[in-house]
């Protein structure tokens, strides 16, 4: 009777073990799954910005004199490409976002 006890207590035991360590992995989860929305609610905003600057220098060049079209033409463009870039970087956070270890995991 005395090791049918022992048994069931050993049992229990192992069973919280793996109870907690399930929840340890589901919060991890959760941590990580909160980084990626926040990073793609950062990234989405930058594209958003960037956007309507492009907008707004789209809307200036035809009022422009055409010497100081060029600049304008130019920081278009650029901005064109950083939001290429964002736009890429938004396709696989996990592999732009910086690596965050934490110790106690």
């Amino acid at each position: 009777m005395q090791l049918a006890f022992q048994s069931a207590k050993a049992e229990s035991a192992v069973i919280m073990g793996q109870k907690s360590g399930g929840a340890t992995q589901a919060a991890t989860e959760n941590t990580q799954q909160q980084r990626l929305e926040q990073f793609k609610a950062k990234t989405t905003s930058q594209i958003n910005q960037l956007q309507s600057q492009i907008q707004a220098l789209n809307a200036k060049i035809p009022k422009t004199p055409a010497s100081k079209r060029a600049d304008l033409i130019s920081q278009r463009d650029t901005r064109g490409l950083e939001g290429d870039i964002n736009r890429l970087a938004q396709t696989i956070p996990e592999v732009i976002a910086p690596s965050t270890t934490d110790p106690a995991e």
